[in-house]
């Protein structure tokens, strides 16, 4: 056996806290080595009772091209545990301990050999809030989705233009609510804004006032409104909270600016000297960004205000939590105390983080509950479009799959924002050269995937777009120009999206040949995805699918336009929009 594959540690994503006295372990073995694993484990201060000591076998849930992996849920008597593995290999019996692997162990002799919780804490049990199970999110740059221009003097965009950050379309939160109709019509039950506080840009991510909606976006009002309005239809709000910085034009940097040293707000910053000066950039910005500078977010006060501010628009406005932006900056500090500070305003809020790599070390149960999937983004990438990783093919689109699954605990991965795209990227029809089929195929996958899946506003519709900002452009109202075939299939998955299998299943993936099998199941409900990962048709259990075609549960969702097929392509040029 390859020994060096197995691998276990007492943390994420290897252990996961299910509820106080229940927890679940997982064991990495090479693939196909293991015949059958168990977990042997008693009470801390109860090992040395043989009596007190159980064994539970446990399941293999999934595999890639290098390994196995097993899994076992056990239900405590205490919140300590000690516990180590009982591996059956061709070659034998294998114990594996916080020591490694051995071919014998001692139960009586092996206390501080084995694998420890020392105590199961609140902090660390990430509980998924029910509302989350089934929704879908669909995420709004308000600018750009719908408004009354008329009366507005800043509108200074033209539908045609390119959008730029000083580029207003006049867009705003009453004209979210008059679309509430079509959200709901399209299966939506959380929306996501992007930064609706005051500030000189369209995109305001650089903030002048975390206390007030931008009035030109209708201020204060026009927010309590929206998410009243959508409460009613049973839909959820997520405000975008840019606490990593801010605009250098803020009251807070402003002072700083005039005060230096003597201003309470200097170490708000990271400021080298007195006093900011843009032109010699002695203090840290986001990116390379001069007028946005970062906050010191591991400073006591900054961390009291902003958990202030966290608070105020759950209890007041009634948010449903908090898309945190360059959350990877923000200190682990910060998060923390974010954390208590929205949790203790509802219990039932989220807090997902903008991370675009490996999110593990922030879904341990004290900070965030979920993250941007940028994972998954980028494996739908491969697949589908031309990338340095491209021509996956299926099993390697599976491993990949499987990888992601297994970076972070089951409840994380409940809480995963799955994305095609957003306002940070191209469009996904844009990179796949405006095959809509291959849109619709990465939207079957996001869908089926654990998590809840995000609609980028007007990619239902088939809108285009290259990199920021070109990604945000002005939604077309004019049905006429949409295509239908897609919005369907987006609705359609919506709805697939609520059944108890896909809310809440296990998840099983598995590639054969050009196709890709994705099956979940809870209790009695079973759905299952075939996708053809291939440029070819081909046929796999007696059904046909068309270059990335894709059925769920044998119904072959009807093809939308694809360049592919040599067909028309319906789709809408956020350009000419």
């Amino acid at each position: 056996m390859n020994i060096a594959a197995l691998s276990h540690r007492p943390g994420t994503p290897y252990v996961c806290a299910a509820a106080e006295r229940k927890v679940a372990l997982r064991l990495r073995a090479p693939r196909g080595e293991v015949l059958s694993a168990d977990v042997i484990y008693a009470e801390k201060f109860r090992w040395h009772e043989p009596e007190r000591r159980q064994s539970s076998a446990m399941a293999r849930i999934c595999s890639d091209e290098r390994f196995d992996w097993f899994s076992a849920t056990l239900a405590l008597d205490d919140d300590r545990l000690m516990y180590i593995f009982r591996i059956n290999a061709a070659e034998g019996v294998l114990y594996l301990s916080e020591e490694g692997v051995s071919r014998d162990f001692s139960f009586e002799l092996g206390y501080f050999n084995c694998f420890q919780i020392p105590a199961i804490h609140e902090e660390a049990i990430l509980r998924v809030p029910e509302w989350l199970r089934g929704s879908t999110c669909y995420q709004i740059f308000p600018d750009r989705f719908d408004g009354d221009v008329s009366g507005k003097p800043f509108v200074n965009m033209k539908r045609d233009d390119l959008p730029q950050p000083e580029s207003f379309a006049g867009g705003d939160l009453a004209g979210i609510t008059r679309r509430l109709d079509y959200l709901e019509d399209l299966g939506i039950r959380c929306l996501y804004l992007t930064p609706v506080f005051q500030s000189y840009s369209s995109h305001k991510y650089d903030t002048l006032d975390y206390t007030r909606v931008d009035e030109r976006f209708g201020g204060n009002d026009a927010l309590r409104e929206l998410i009243d309005n959508a409460r009613k239809r049973g839909m959820r709000v997520l405000l975008d909270g840019v606490f990593n910085h801010c605009s250098d034009d803020h009251p807070f940097f402003a002072e700083v600016r005039q005060l230096g040293y003597e201003s309470p707000y200097h170490g708000w910053f990271y400021i080298d000297g007195d006093k900011p000066d843009a032109k010699l950039r002695n203090y840290r910005t986001f990116g390379d960004v001069s007028y946005m500078p970062r906050f010191n977010t591991e400073c006591s006060s900054v961390i009291d205000y902003f958990c202030k501010i966290g608070r105020y628009w759950i209890e007041e406005f009634g948010a449903d939590g908090w898309r945190l932006d360059v959350c990877d900056e923000l200190s682990h500090e910060f998060l923390r105390s974010f954390r208590r500070a929205v949790k203790a305003a509802n219990p039932d809020a989220i807090i997902l983080g903008e991370i675009w790599h490996d999110p593990s070390m922030w879904l341990t149960g004290d900070q965030l509950d979920g993250a941007m999937n940028y994972g998954l983004t980028k494996a739908l990438l491969d697949l589908f479009a031309d990338t340095p990783f491209g021509d996956l093919g299926a099993r390697g689109f599976a491993d990949r799959l499987t990888r992601l699954l297994m970076r972070c605990t089951d409840p994380a991965n409940d809480m995963m924002l799955n994305l095609l795209g957003c306002h940070d990227t191209h469009r996904f029809l844009t990179r796949v050269g405006g095959d809509a089929r291959r849109l619709a195929a990465a939207y079957a996958v996001m869908f089926f995937f654990p998590g809840m899946p995000m609609v980028y506003y007007g990619d239902e519709i088939g809108m285009t777009g290259g990199y920021d900002p070109d990604c945000r452009g002005c939604f077309d109202w004019n049905s006429d120009n949409w295509n239908m075939q897609l919005r369907e299939t987006v609705k359609r998955l919506t709805a697939l999206k609520r059944s108890p299998a896909l809310a809440k299943g296990d998840i099983d993936i598995e590639a054969e040949g050009s196709f890709i099998k994705i099956t979940r199941r809870h209790g009695n409900d079973a759905r299952r995805l075939l996708l053809n990962a291939s440029s070819c048709s081909e046929t796999f259990d007696g059904i046909t699918l068309p270059p990335f075609g894709f059925a769920v549960d044998g119904d072959i969702y009807s093809p939308v336009h694809s360049n592919d097929c040599k067909e028309e392509l319906s789709c809408v040029n956020s350009k000419s929009a």
